[in-house]
């Protein structure tokens, strides 16, 4: 077995019209780290021999597949990663690019994906069905690409052959194409100043599931549940305004933008924005150390708004793909 680095093995996604049934790789992602791999539940015979030791045998139970996939955020392979996050995606032309806008699907079957995985050093491919998003984290830093780690659950792997990874040129984005706003209500949030903030941290959490039968060791289905948006703002620490939004119990409407503005599609730039028309705000820390300049960081949870009937009031993104 050759030895080899993480970069011989390439990432290959597609939508499943049929959840569950695999489709040719649509998009293939350039990632910097996947952990996702085959896992297994195995039942442990307690019968005993005649001897103070274990039993003989250690039966496989259940199998599936599960873990991370660490990348840049990219404006065309993001958005099937967008898709498998909130579940329902509309798109349409916008600019002379493409405006693809996502709603949370009320349901417990979003879409699902197929992951195609192709090792260039062994020539041993492999494929993954019904996979689904567990979490999303999207990571932003003044100095750093805009980062994202999903963590996925899927079927356990399929032998396959004849892969060969196509990649097209995508648009990333830094942290200076990163503006964050917050508001009394969502009608606001155009005309709120951008903050500044030093550090965003942002978590989409579906909680899947594996439901398991009689009769076969593979999952019946993949199921998200209960979804949940949380996150983490840093800045410097001043006035107690984001203290006082921790202990007043108040709402505020959030926004995140991150357009690159230096890459121009259509008459229009590479976009993702996201929309939290209630947002309540958990904790609040600051941190003091002497020889360093005192900063604060607050905490948030989105959560339903009554009056828009939402949690996520507006959820974009653009670029130069017709559809997902």
């Amino acid at each position: 077995m050759a030895k080899k680095i993480g970069r011989l093995i390439n990432l290959g996604l597609a939508k499943e019209s049929s959840r569950g049934t695999a489709v040719a790789a649509t998009n293939w992602l350039p990632k910097s780290n996947i952990t996702f791999s085959d896992k297994v539940q195995k039942a442990v015979s307690q019968s005993s021999y005649g001897t103070i030791g274990e039993g003989n045998q250690e039966l496989v139970a259940l199998k599936w597949a599960e873990g991370d996939v660490e990348f840049d955020l990219v404006d065309k392979t993001f958005g099937l990663v967008a898709l498998a996050t909130f579940g329902t995606v509309s798109s349409g032309a916008f600019n002379s690019a493409y405006k693809h806008t996502y709603t949370l699907q009320n349901d417990n079957q979003h879409d699902s994906l197929t992951f195609w995985v192709e090792d260039v050093a062994e020539s041993n491919d492999i494929f993954f069905e019904l996979c689904m998003i567990n979490s999303l984290n999207i990571t932003a830093v003044p100095e750093d690409v805009v980062k994202c780690t999903a963590n996925w659950v899927g079927k356990s792997s399929e032998d396959t052959s004849g892969l060969s990874a196509s990649y097209v040129a995508e648009n990333k984005f830094t942290g200076r194409d990163v503006s964050i706003k917050i508001a009394a209500a969502t009608a606001g949030l155009d005309a709120a100043s951008i903050l500044n903030i030093k550090e965003l941290s942002i978590d989409f959490s579906k909680n899947v599931m594996r439901d398991y039968a009689l009769s076969s060791v593979q999952a019946i289905d993949i199921l998200n549940q209960k979804f949940e948006i949380t996150g983490t703002l840093t800045l410097d620490l001043g006035d107690d305004t984001y203290k006082d939004y921790m202990l007043d119990g108040g709402y505020k409407a959030l926004r995140i933008d991150i357009v690159n503005a230096n890459v121009t599609i259509g008459s229009t730039n590479p976009a993702f924005r996201l929309d939290l028309s209630r947002v309540a705000f958990d904790a609040w820390e600051p941190a003091r150390p002497n020889d360093e300049i005192a900063t604060q960081t607050i905490n948030f949870r989105a959560m339903y708004d009554i009056t828009n009937g939402n949690i996520i009031n507006n959820c974009y993104l653009v670029n130069e793909t017709a559809s997902y």
